[in-house]
C-alpha cells in the first residue's frame, strides 16, 4: 500500500494501521463468512466508508467555516482511519 500510493516511508505506521483496519473487516477463513469485526461487536461492518490509502480527498469544511463565502473544501491525502 505504501509503495502503491507513492507516499514517503515516514507513513509506514499509517499504512500498517490501514491494512489492519481492512483485514478486520474482511471475512475470515477460520470462522467461515464472519468477519473479526462482527465477532467483536456483534454487527456486520459497513463498507461505504472505505477509502484507498494515499488517495486525494476533499473533506467538507462547511461546519467549521465562519462565513458562507469561505472555502468549503480543501485538498487532502487519505492516510488512515480514526
Amino acid at each position: 500500500m505504501l509503495l502503491h500510493s507513492a507516499a514517503p516511508l515516514a507513513f509506514w505506521a499509517e499504512a500498517l494501521q490501514t491494512a489492519t483496519y481492512l483485514i478486520n473487516r474482511r471475512p475470515c477463513r477460520a470462522t467461515g463468512i464472519t468477519t473479526p469485526f462482527e465477532l467483536l461487536f456483534g454487527v456486520a461492518p459497513t463498507y461505504n466508508e472505505l477509502c484507498v490509502f494515499g488517495c486525494r480527498s476533499f473533506p467538507n469544511l462547511t461546519a467549521i467555516a465562519g462565513h458562507e463565502l469561505n472555502v468549503r473544501s480543501t485538498t487532502c491525502v487519505f492516510l488512515s482511519y480514526p
